[in-house]
Order: structure tokens, then sequence, then C-alpha cells
């Protein structure tokens, strides 16, 4: 990763020389994900449910010294830490099976298209691409227990979490968001929501015969702030 780091710190360094505006900087924040769990041919009861999680990391953006139209495409990329995971519950469960959370922790490296709205010092922008992921950390709750395993089975209720010898490490998937941008004598501040989709699932069900999902695609919701230091100028 650190290789990734030097590539993305080159990047900017080109494009500034190729009368680019170059924003390099950092940005965290906190988000909610959660899992879609299905089985192609077999019907599967499990009820997920959010967790919470942070990102946080290092934030490139590129664009273009001119424009001719009202908007300013460009890249945006960087290198981030990014938790996430789901959690499970179990209704109808006597005595009452706690919440289970599985919090996975990934070093991605997202590639999107941004575009740059609005002339001045405040811009506003959207994005749209994909992101590579590693998976770095697995935090997992200590239950359900053996007995209440049993419960839950007896009750028709599925269970299934992430195991580190059977699943999968590395991720990919869509991530789209939306923001603000306003520039200050001592740097820009950053400001964005955005959303993410894993395409390729976290369990590996190996075979269809194992009763593993076949699906299991985590997804988040969340938000992050940002400080940036320009490098070159706008003409607009």
């Amino acid at each position: 990763m650190k290789y990734a780091f030097f590539i993305i710190v080159l990047v900017g360094f080109v494009a500034v020389q190729a009368q680019s505006k170059v924003y390099i900087g950092f940005k965290a924040g906190g988000q909610l994900a959660t899992a879609y769990m299905d089985h192609t041919i077999t019907t599967k009861f499990i009820t997920t449910d959010f967790i919470t999680g942070y990102n946080g990391g290092a934030l490139v953006k590129i664009f273009t010294k001119k424009r001719d139209a009202l908007i300013n495409p460009g890249l945006q990329t960087g290198l981030f830490f990014d938790q996430k995971g789901w959690g499970q519950v179990f209704p109808d469960t006597d005595p009452e099976v706690p919440k289970y959370r599985v919090k996975l922790s990934y070093i991605q490296l997202p590639m999107e298209a941004i575009i740059n709205f609005g002339r001045g010092k405040t811009k506003t922008f959207v994005t749209l691409g994909w992101y590579l992921e590693y998976l770095v950390n697995v935090s997992k709750s200590d239950y359900p227990t053996d007995a209440q395993r049993q419960q839950l089975e007896d009750r028709g209720i599925d269970f299934y979490t992430y195991r580190s010898d059977r699943d999968r490490k590395l991720g990919y998937g869509l991530r789209v968001s939306a923001g603000g941008q306003k520039d200050f004598s001592f740097g820009s501040i950053h400001l964005d929501v955005f959303g993410t989709f894993n395409i390729g699932s976290v369990l590996d069900h190996q075979d269809f015969k194992t009763g593993i999902p076949d699906l299991s695609n985590l997804y988040t919701a969340g938000f992050s702030i940002g400080y940036l230091i320009p490098f070159g100028k706008l003409d607009y």
C-alpha cells in the first residue's frame, strides 16, 4: 500500500506540471454499514442490521485548469482505512440472543470521476466510480454460544459469520458521493456524503450444497470531512 500512496503523490505532481489544479490532503468520517445476505436456491432466514464504522485517509482531486462548459470534470482518488461489516438480530428467541456484529477493516483504493459545479471559492461536486480494497482486520462478537446456535437452528433461524480461513479478503465495488468544497487562505475544506456497494460477495460459498449464502454484499452510507492543500490554480 505504500507504493499506492507514492503513485498518488506522483500523479498529483505530474498533474500540476500539466496545467491542472490538484488538491491533496486527508479526510475522515463515520458511516453505517450492513450486508445483503441470501441464497439463490434455498430460502435463508437472516435478519441483518446496521452497525457503525468509520473511514479516513489521504484524498487527491485533480481538475483541468480551464473549462468551456458549465461543469468541470476531474479525477478523485486516495488511500483510505474503511471499517464496515454487518449486524444480525435474532427475533423470537427466549432467552433473547443479543445482536451479533462483524466488523471488517479494509485498506481501500477508490478511483472516481468527479464533476465540479460552480465558480469562485465555493463549489459543489458529484462523483461516481469504483474501488478496490483489501481486508486487514476482523472483529466479531463472541456469541452466539453453541447452546444459542442450537436454539436458532431449532427456530429455523440461519446464522453465518466471516471466517478468515474460508472467506474473501479482496473486495471491489461501486462508490458514489456528493458534497461541497470551499477554498480559504489556509487551504480547502471538503464535505461529502457517500454510498458504497460491494459487487463481490464477502463470504465464499464454495458450492451451493454448503448452504452458505452465495449473495453476501456489503454496503455503506456515510459522510466525511476533509482538509486539502491546493496546488496550481483554476481559471474560473
